[in-house]
């Protein structure tokens, strides 16, 4: 069938499109080489030589789109990384305060129980030593007194209360020895009994859980079998 003048014209125009294009990539080759526009111009007649730099140019530009298609995954790669590390941090600092308030809740929980035992061993002995009034202990200088948690022990208390109860002789009046709480109340013939074995497993008790209670039922105790003489 022959070509209709309507189809004539179409062709010609997709194939002038196509020269257009052609010519255009010739001319963006020639201009990469650094070339006179004589030069130019006396190299766009070669057609073996156009095939050739349309080529080059259509793989250059192959070549640039892979390259962008790598340079976008690595930069997306490098947001999710980052993304991570800042989800890390994130939860790092979240854990470091976590583990600074337990710290610091741990460390009120000890100086807490430092001054049950502390009171308790100056209400000991200001029952021992006749002080006339609880409140006077408030005058006491308690800076060398120290207590540890692990073993219960308080030292300095009796050193301490030797030259407080010298500065001060006129707040003492009878001595009275009595066995006291664990919470700073004497009690007279009240304290809990038992032998060695059963003190030191009050003892141990207190010293692992730390509790207040468990702390006051073994200093309790330990006065008691003071006061009777069966322990120093």
């Amino acid at each position: 069938m022959p070509e209709t003048e309507e189809q004539k014209v179409l062709r010609e125009k997709a194939e002038a499109d196509t020269k257009a294009e052609k010519d255009a990539n010739v001319q963006e080759v020639l201009k990469g080489l650094n070339l006179k526009d004589a030069e130019i111009e006396a190299l766009k007649g070669n057609e073996g030589l156009s095939k050739v730099l349309v080529h080059a140019l259509e793989a250059k530009r192959e070549a640039n789109k892979e390259a962008k298609d790598r340079r976008e995954k690595l930069e997306s790669l490098m947001a999710e990384k980052d993304l991570a590390e800042k989800e890390k941090l994130e939860k790092k600092g979240e854990y470091e305060k976590l583990y600074k308030d337990n710290v610091e809740k741990e460390s009120l929980k000890d100086e807490k129980m430092k001054t049950i035992l502390i009171k308790g061993e100056l209400t000991r002995l200001a029952a021992e030593n006749g002080l006339s009034k609880k409140e006077y202990l408030k005058l006491l200088d308690q800076s060398t007194i120290k207590a540890d948690i692990d073993s219960l022990e308080v030292t300095g208390a009796e050193e301490a209360f030797v030259i407080f109860k010298e500065e001060n002789p006129e707040l003492f009046g009878s001595v009275t020895k009595v066995p006291a709480t664990g919470t700073g109340q004497p009690k007279i013939g009240t304290g809990p009994t038992g032998d060695i074995e059963e003190l030191n497993k009050l003892k141990a008790r207190a010293a692992q859980s730390r509790l207040p209670r468990d702390i006051a039922t073994y200093m309790a105790m330990e006065r008691d079998l003071k006061a009777k003489g069966k322990i120093k």
